[in-house]
């Protein structure tokens, strides 16, 4: 036991290297190659491959560390492209043992871009003993990043053009006359050093709701930035305006709050930049976007960051995160914590005889049953393909087993309506944690887990 936990410490402590250094990667640097490098580096693979398919179905090798695998690839008689494959269309890890000139074992993990499988990670090893739950679980965890890292990267090159070509279009505007003003999409006003609109555009008095010709000679900030978003108000010394009329500075703001003529708000981004002839500034240039859009696009971005698409539950990484908080409460104010690992009964079989999609809608009810069964203040994460925990604050053992107990209660309920030809139905294991506990985020997954196992192998030896 001591070794193990020897090697789990090892490969944990590689795994922060690993993650450091990818984290560290510039836009220029392949992080697939230097992946592929650090996976072999660090945990002892043979080979590490990166492969996509396209609409045809044709597999390619984006990336890998050794050209055995293409050779493996176009000569196993099919195996490893139907592992690809079902890898893809399931978006479930797979460990397989295949036979080349030494026998491997292969992992083969998805990389998700959004809710698509936009990579497949294959990771090989000699097959002198099995891969560990905990490699495995690291495999996933370097799969996530990774595939994070990209989306991040990409998402940058994208909000980087739209930068380069709207500065472009400012520039252009401030330059050009009369005529390219009106024709831009920006708000754009000027104020004189009093603060009175000089001229506005008609894309900036279409924002806010008002007719050019009405707003000219009136104090901008009491106009469209008189309150705060909570309509407290907002003193019109502390408005960067006021601050650019006096210093003479460029002012830039990415989250800031303009009103309507109607009384509504709306986010905005500007930037203002002085007209200075002497001193003080005689007035100044406001150029301003409408940014409704694009927060709801980020707030969209950090929806999927922590929650599983499907099921709409909390993921497996937010599910650890919550975790980790509550065990610390446990141990400085001594509260109860209870949790629950959860097995969906029966998933690959349900796959198999009647599709995925079948699958899905199997898994979607147990979870929209658990979810209604549960308190506000309970997280459902999804750990994996079929694989649920429930974290229950504040709750006994014998607690969670009334709320499972009524959970099972609606599947036996819905099954007796005979809609589905499968049953529903889930395997558990509760772990109640006490003050004086010591495990890790990871233990605690790991004896419910376990719980959870003895409870479905008792299910099957009853059956």
């Amino acid at each position: 036991m001591v070794k193990v936990q020897a090697e789990n410490i090892i490969q944990i402590e590689s795994f922060i290297k690993a993650t450091q250094y990818i984290l560290r990667l510039t836009p220029m640097q392949d992080i697939w190659e230097h992946t592929g490098k650090l996976i072999v580096e660090y945990f002892n693979a043979e080979w590490v491959a990166f492969v996509q398919c396209d609409k045809n179905n044709k597999i390619s090798v984006h990336s890998s560390t050794s050209s055995e695998f293409e050779l493996l690839l176009n000569s196993c008689d099919g195996t490893i492209k139907k592992i690809i494959m079902d890898t893809i269309d399931s978006g479930f890890i797979a460990l397989e043992e295949l036979k080349s000139q030494e026998p491997l074992q292969f992992v083969f993990v998805p990389i998700m871009n959004g809710d698509q499988v936009d990579k497949i990670m294959i990771i090989a090893h000699k097959s002198t003993e099995p891969i560990s739950r905990e490699l495995i679980n690291i495999y996933l965890g370097s799969a996530g990043l990774v595939g994070t890292v990209n989306e991040l990267r990409n998402y940058r090159r994208h909000l980087e053009k739209l930068v380069r070509e709207r500065t472009t279009e400012m520039e252009k505007a401030l330059k050009q006359n009369d005529l390219i003003l009106h024709a831009v999409g920006d708000g754009i006003y000027g104020v004189d050093a009093e603060g009175r609109i000089t001229f506005i555009n008609p894309a900036a008095a279409k924002m806010i709701g008002w007719e050019s010709d009405k707003l000219l000679g009136k104090n901008s900030h009491q106009i469209l930035h008189h309150s705060k978003p909570d309509h407290s108000p907002y003193p019109e010394e502390e408005c960067l305006l006021f601050l650019a009329a006096k210093d003479g500075k460029v002012y830039r703001r990415d989250n800031d709050t303009f009103w309507r003529k109607d009384g509504t708000c709306f986010p905005v981004e500007y930037i203002i930049t002085p007209i200075v002839e002497g001193d003080p500034s005689a007035g100044e240039v406001i150029v301003f976007r409408d940014i409704t859009q694009s927060k709801l696009a980020k707030e969209e971005l950090e929806y999927f960051a922590y929650t599983d698409p499907m099921t709409g539950v909390s993921n497996r990484r937010t599910g650890f995160i919550i975790l980790e908080k509550e065990l610390d409460l446990v141990s400085k104010r001594g509260m109860h914590l209870s949790v629950c690992f959860i097995d969906v009964d029966g998933l690959k079989k349900v796959n198999d005889t009647f599709g995925h999609e079948e699958g899905d809608c199997l898994i979607n009810l147990i979870t929209s049953n658990i979810k209604s069964s549960v308190r506000e203040i309970d997280v459902v994460s999804r750990m994996g393909g079929d694989e649920f925990l429930i974290v229950f604050p504040g709750c006994h053992e014998t607690d969670v087993e009334k709320v499972i107990k009524r959970i099972n209660d609606k599947l036996e309920g819905y099954d007796k309506k005979g809609l589905k030809p499968y049953k529903h139905s889930f395997s558990y294991g509760i772990l109640e944690i006490t003050t004086d506990s010591k495990l890790s985020a990871n233990d605690v997954v790991k004896e419910a887990d376990e719980k959870m196992y003895q409870n479905k192998m008792l299910k099957k030896t009853i059956k």
